[in-house]
């Protein structure tokens, strides 16, 4: 009976060995490899060159790379593999929970000694401690760069609802959305009824903006930016009119880095002097605008490049008395003024 019991006893122990082995297959190296993860330096330079020890007897290798991120920014990482089989990389947050290289991560394969594949890939990241996980084949070779770009944000704070950004009319913000924080809100006090033009610039495929009231019943304007690059940006603007109050400002975006600006529409002097025999009329504005001059179906236009600046614009037609021309301005804060004017 004791020697079944024993035998019963062996077998159990023998199968809990072989789960386990297989959860550590499974989890592995994944789990536990890191603790001993190179720090990764993100000079851009192949700081990383591997040739695997195929006579070690595994069928594939597992390599780990600690990065330290600074500030809010792009990192991209560059693998260039002299494998015939595939190269996978993958980037983890600091407690392995989460994979940011859409889950799977990336792969490369078809490399050689003598033309090797490369494959790139890069994610907005916040501050704090990431890894950079490998998994090679049995033989060969790999090389690893890195390269980071400070999007040298200015929103810190900007974090719920809750506890928002206190933003200050006029500033402008530099913002990043990236893969821990997936969204900035800014709280501001609007203390006069008025036009504020809201300005937003994406470097990444779309930015949504919203402005609600106080408590969130009502969202009272909202703009959306798409198209961007950190290359090429791209900027739209809106013109809400608001009353006195509390608003939260609400951005939502792709990864990666926006510019945002609110402010109050500032007062436009406006004055024009018409010379008939000249077929001129001369604006002067306050500020720096496109001015849009019509008359008689005839549309000009120009640019006052400085504030108190001047732009001059002539007409072919002649200029008759008793007739108006209508002269429209489109300030920088992205305002508008209007007035027509009678010909003397």
């Amino acid at each position: 009976m004791q020697k079944k019991t024993n035998k019963r006893a062996q077998y159990l122990f023998a199968t809990f060995l072989c789960l386990l082995l297989v959860a550590t297959c499974v989890r592995g190296v994944i789990a536990d490899a890191p603790m001993d993860a190179a720090p990764f330096l993100l000079d851009g330079n192949f700081n990383v060159d591997i040739t695997i020890n195929e006579n070690d007897g595994a069928d594939s290798h597992e390599y780990w790379y600690q990065i330290s991120i600074p500030a809010d920014g792009y990192t991209e990482f560059n693998i260039m593999s002299y494998c015939g089989d595939s190269v996978s990389f993958k980037l983890m947050n600091s407690d392995l929970s989460k994979n940011y290289f859409d889950g799977c991560g990336y792969y490369v394969s078809g490399g050689s000694e003598t033309s090797p594949k490369t494959a790139t890939a890069g994610k907005a990241l916040s501050p704090g401690t990431y890894y950079l996980g490998i998994v090679a084949p049995k033989s060969g070779r790999f090389r690893i760069k890195g390269t980071f770009k400070d999007y040298k944000t200015n929103d810190a704070g900007a974090d719920s609802y809750d506890a928002p950004f206190d933003y200050k009319l006029g500033t402008s913000i530099t913002g990043a959305i990236t893969v821990t924080d997936e969204v900035d809100w800014y709280k501001v006090k609007i203390t006069s009824k008025s036009k504020y033009p809201l300005s937003v610039k994406t470097y990444t495929d779309s930015t949504y903006v919203e402005i609600y009231n106080d408590d969130l019943s009502n969202r009272v304007a909202s703009l959306s930016v798409g198209g961007g690059s950190l290359e090429a940006p791209k900027a739209e603007y809106t013109v809400p009119e608001l009353s006195k109050g509390t608003y939260y400002i609400k951005v939502t975006s792709g990864l990666g880095k926006y510019v945002m600006k609110f402010s109050k529409a500032g007062k436009c002097k406006l004055n024009a002097t018409i010379k008939r025999k000249k077929k001129s009329v001369t604006i002067k504005t306050n500020k720096s605008a496109y001015i849009t001059a019509r008359y008689a179906g005839e549309s000009r236009s120009a640019y006052a490049s400085s504030d108190n600046g001047k732009a001059t614009i002539y007409f072919y037609k002649k200029l008759k008395k008793g007739k108006k021309i209508k002269i429209t301005v489109t300030h920088n804060d992205y305002t508008t003024t209007t007035k027509t004017y009678k010909i003397k």
